[in-house]
């Protein structure tokens, strides 16, 4: 003889598993911001994801109007083929540092050669590197 279906027990089974599997899902941290504790540690943001407030062209009193795109929460530098030159150019914080921890993600093209300069003094009539270290960023598998 069958057993007649108790609806109530089934719905609460359900609800359960329902509330445990919704719970153990983890949130993920949105890209581009900063925990409590990392801002109560003095962490900065450099970029909000979104847009490039507070960086500039290096010798330049703004963002270059080409050369640079904001996207999927990316500040992404487009390929030229023509070097620095043919891009738009290197980019700094409009905010001086020193002292200071970075962290922070980075994607290379195949074969890729690029940097990330750092204490940067700008020269005018000079490229960037000539006043400021850089920590080189290449395709160490692909690049020439």
């Amino acid at each position: 003889m069958k057993k007649p279906i108790n609806y109530l027990t089934m719905f609460v089974l359900a609800a359960i598993i329902c509330f445990v599997y919704v719970s153990c899902g983890q949130q993920e941290k949105s890209p581009n911001t900063l925990t409590k504790k990392e801002i109560k540690e003095g962490w900065q943001l450099l970029f909000d994801g979104t847009t490039t407030n507070g960086w500039k062209g290096y010798n330049q009193k703004s963002f270059p109007e080409h050369g640079w795109t904001v996207e999927n929460g990316i500040l992404r530098c487009l390929a030229s083929g023509r070097g620095e030159a043919g891009s738009g150019g290197n980019i700094i914080t409009e905010k001086k540092f020193k002292n200071f921890e970075l962290k922070l993600e980075w994607k290379i093209a195949k074969a890729g050669n690029s940097g990330i300069m750092y204490l940067v003094t700008e020269l005018p009539g000079q490229p960037a590197w000539h006043g400021a270290p850089e920590m080189q960023i290449l395709d160490g598998k692909n690049f020439p």
